[in-house]
């Protein structure tokens, strides 16, 4: 009998490569190469045309989706008024979780499905959605996962400062490590997260190795492109690459800087900075690189586009944030900088110096292979998912 599962994820998949779009599309072929075993529904909210539906059933033809409105129908507007609009105004005049995207009427929608289906396991993908398992009745409650991606209160705490608004730390730590807890297992990519959840919870936190394959081109293809940028384009990385391109960019009069994804919509292009957008085939971008930069200065939680650079073996030079949620700080292919000068001289001397080169290659591919291997998520994941079954 095959275990059944709901997958919560409120973006749609298909509409970029962003990094935790990129995770959701790992966990989706976890499932379809393991059908034999589970019976798997993707739930979702935001972003569904109708050929993105007929995408998603090619591309995972054993996993059902779902996709539910987080808002009424106004077809009946007395039922609307009062099962949502109410419901929500109340809920925005207190304003006392802002780390809640939920609404009565939408944890109502998929406690509904989970009590229909009759899940064994549900995972949830961010804390922000975790209130939708809310009191669900004993008898129909699975086992549940909150999939954190993120630590949601400093990112809260990011935004506010960033408006220049009071931001109520304390308050929102209290309701994420509230939201956690309702959880019966808590997941994580960040060693640091992993040590502060299990601080403050009383719940099992496992640290979930995002994996790879070593996607390494032994037959050393010629790079086209000196430096590359891979991106979304969240306000992290609006504000981090503005700072690369003014204050880096121009200490490098020789080297181009390449723009691959979201964030290129707010990158203005030059002589020296090309940007291609959205891309089908980033994997070509990788394998003809040279050097790959990331220039955080502020974010949360693991940077999954350094883990890719890296899973390529591609030196990455960036700031302490780079590094963010990473095992070893050291010994894993990354240059740490801490100002333009530094980051202009470390780029520069990869490009030059064959040896450092190498040397920082390895030593990414090696990171890679002990700690974020496919063999090593498989297994937390087969623990999870197919124990008793296979």
């Amino acid at each position: 009998m095959k275990k059944r599962i709901m997958y919560f994820m409120a973006e749609n998949p298909l509409r970029s490569k962003a990094g935790n779009l990129s995770r959701c599309h790992q966990m989706l072929r976890y499932f379809e190469d393991n059908s034999e075993f589970l019976e798997v529904d993707l739930v979702s909210v935001w972003g569904w045309k109708e050929s993105d539906r007929r995408q998603f059933e090619l591309m995972y033809p054993n996993i059902s989706l779902i996709v539910e409105d987080i808002r009424m129908s106004k077809a009946n507007r007395i039922s609307y008024f009062f099962e949502d609009k109410l419901p929500r105004k109340i809920a925005e005049l207190r304003k006392n979780n802002e780390l809640d995207h939920t609404t009565s009427y939408f944890r109502k929608k998929i406690q509904e499905v989970i009590k229909g289906r009759r899940y064994d396991i549900v995972v949830v993908s961010y804390v922000i959605w975790g209130a939708i398992i809310q009191n669900i009745d004993a008898e129909y409650r699975p086992y549940c996962i909150i999939d954190t991606h993120d630590f949601m209160t400093l990112q809260y705490s990011i935004v506010k400062r960033n408006l220049g608004e009071r931001a109520f730390i304390g308050r929102e730590f209290e309701n994420e490590i509230r939201t956690l807890s309702l959880f019966d297992e808590i997941w994580t990519y960040s060693i640091e997260e992993k040590y502060l959840f299990e601080q403050f919870t009383a719940k099992k936190v496992i640290w979930m190795p995002i994996s790879y394959q070593n996607r390494v081109d032994n037959g050393g293809q010629e790079a086209r492109y000196d430096l590359l940028y891979v991106a979304s384009d969240n306000l992290h990385n609006i504000r981090s690459i503005n700072w690369f391109i003014q204050n880096v960019m121009p200490l490098l009069s020789c080297v181009k800087l390449h723009v691959v994804g979201a964030i290129s919509s707010h990158v203005e292009e030059t002589s020296n900075v090309i940007k291609y957008g959205l891309v089908e085939d980033i994997d070509d971008f990788y394998k003809h690189s040279k050097v790959v930069i990331c220039p955080m200065l502020s974010g949360t939680g693991i940077k999954i586009k350094v883990l890719e650079a890296l899973s390529y073996g591609l030196p990455v030079v960036c700031h302490q944030r780079g590094v963010d949620g990473l095992v070893n700080k050291r010994q894993n292919g990354c240059l740490v900088v801490n100002d333009e000068k530094q980051f202009a001289e470390a780029i520069s001397v990869l490009l030059e110096d064959k040896e450092l080169y190498a040397n920082l290659s390895q030593k990414a591919i090696d990171y890679i292979h002990e700690n974020h291997h496919v063999k090593i998520e498989k297994a937390i994941l087969d623990g999870v998912f197919l124990r008793d079954l296979k």
